[in-house]
């Protein structure tokens, strides 16, 4: 059988539509669907928290639910900061922002011979003098950066370790330390509920009895540098070598010192403020009570609770027809 020209024209002209309804719709068409299924899906579930509160909160507008809260968290988080004062070791450990048009390397260097050389002047303006050890706290000296490449964030980790290990010594001689043998700094311990990160300093030397009881009791109190900071003695080591001589002479210690940095996280306070004013029978359900009181006395002008919640949810059926008519418009209207 001879085909005719136009019999396969019309041939590839039908398979070129069909192509290109085929292309259409694998390629635009069926993404568009999928997106509604998506969207479909969402607007479900977000029915159905919206459902949920209104059912928790029918009788209580937002606006008043929310001055109830902060009733109660905006003290809280004062208190927090207040508190959060007293677990502080960053200023310990704080140094100057590192420029952006300055050579890592040699900025280090700079850096470094700065710390040493301020504390120098404070070591030999004090009284009585003290000897220190030529230590670096575990941190590297400039000349171990010579040639290498190094990051931003090893130079910042380095020089707060030589802040920090100086604050520690100097600590010690206001303390009115004979001698300083050795300053370890472990590495920060974040404690297991988050919410404290652990500084634990190991420190070694000399003092006379009475000067260590008295630099003991003020890590009792918190004093540290002039400031109220939290630390705690977890170990300590005392010992006399020199029994026998005709003064009273001073005493080895070696001792570990926890320092303590809170990790103030507003987000999780107010979370748990909220958590609580729905559960607790002070004063916060004073405060919500009160507000729903205030709404209240406005439901008889709105229609009463019905009537707000018909008013909030007028477009959702509730009868087996409206549900049906809605389920066919979601489900079929694309097509």
């Amino acid at each position: 059988m001879k085909v005719s020209k136009e019999y396969i024209m019309a041939l590839s002209a039908l398979i070129a539509v069909l192509g290109a309804v085929g292309g259409g719709y694998q390629f635009y068409y069926r993404e568009r669907l999928d997106e509604y299924q998506k969207n479909i899906q969402d607007e479900k579930t977000f029915e159905e928290k919206l459902i949920a509160l209104d059912s928790a909160f029918s009788t209580c507008p937002p606006e008043d639910l929310i001055k109830a809260v902060n009733g109660e968290v905006n003290p809280m988080v004062e208190e927090l900061h207040r508190r959060a004062a007293f677990y502080q070791v960053l200023d310990l450990r704080e140094i100057q922002p590192i420029p952006e048009d300055k050579m890592l390397g040699f900025y280090y260097r700079e850096e470094f011979d700065r710390l040493y050389a301020e504390f120098r002047q404070q070591a030999l303006a004090s009284y009585p003098t003290c000897y220190y050890p030529d230590t670096t706290f575990g941190a590297p000296r400039p000349d171990e950066f010579t040639g290498m490449e190094i990051s931003k964030e090893e130079v910042e980790a380095a020089l707060r370790k030589v802040t920090f290990g100086l604050e520690m010594m100097r600590l010690l001689m206001q303390s009115k330390a004979a001698y300083i043998t050795d300053v370890q700094l472990w590495s920060p311990r974040l404690t297991p509920n988050k919410l404290f990160t652990d500084y634990v300093v190991g420190l070694s030397f000399a003092m006379m009895p009475k000067d260590l009881v008295a630099f003991l009791d003020k890590l009792r109190v918190g004093e540290v540098l002039g400031q109220q900071r939290y630390a705690s003695v977890i170990a300590l080591s005392i010992q006399n070598k020199y029994l026998r001589w005709p003064m009273e002479p001073p005493v080895e210690v070696q001792m570990l010192v926890t320092f303590v940095q809170a990790n103030v996280d507003e987000t999780a306070l107010v979370e748990g403020a909220e958590v609580a004013m729905a559960a607790s029978t002070d004063g916060s359900k004073a405060n919500a009570e009160e507000a729903l009181k205030a709404w209240r006395g406005r439901l008889g002008k709105a229609g009463g609770e019905e009537g707000v919640r018909a008013g909030r949810f007028k477009d959702i059926p509730t009868t087996k027809w409206g549900k049906f008519k809605r389920w066919m418009r979601k489900n079929f209207w694309p097509f």
